[in-house]
């Protein structure tokens, strides 16, 4: 049986270098979006449809629903405002291509505070190119610890 790997040309390689590079690219963006606590900034990296898992609860947005996703988007930054958090910062703890144009992706942020504490917690982010940009369509908060 022939590796499918050991028998490319090397392009699934560069593909994923790329893929990694333009994915870390876009979460250099909505990471800086994210520590402002930019809700303009962040939902303009989301998709409709959009669904949320947190502690396993689903949350479903259809393709009209972009007003009530920002409000609940809002909602989401003013908590993290009240914790004291002021920034956040990330890392990408893995990344699963699904082609081109797909991916999954765990992030693990550093949300730090204002009494100079900082506490991990991973996130799990469903990614889609739509006319050439990347896009987030579903969120999975598996870690978050408050």
């Amino acid at each position: 049986m022939t590796n499918l790997l050991s028998c490319c040309d090397g392009t699934v390689e560069t593909d994923r270098a790329q893929l990694v590079e333009e994915i870390g690219e876009f979460f250099e963006v909505y990471g800086q979006a994210f520590s402002r606590l930019d809700v303009d900034g962040i939902t303009a990296m989301f998709t409709l449809p959009f669904t949320s898992f947190h502690e396993m609860t689903p949350s479903q947005w259809g393709i009209n629903e972009g007003p009530v996703l920002y409000e609940v988007t809002r909602s989401i930054l003013n908590h993290y405002k009240e914790r004291g958090i002021t920034g956040m910062t990330y890392r990408l703890a893995s990344l699963l291509a699904m082609g081109r144009d797909m991916a999954s992706v765990v992030v693990t942020w550093t949300a730090h505070c204002q009494d100079r504490t900082s506490w991990n917690y991973d996130s799990g982010y469903h990614l889609i190119r739509q006319d050439g940009q990347w896009k987030i369509y579903g969120v999975i908060q598996f870690d978050e610890r408050f």
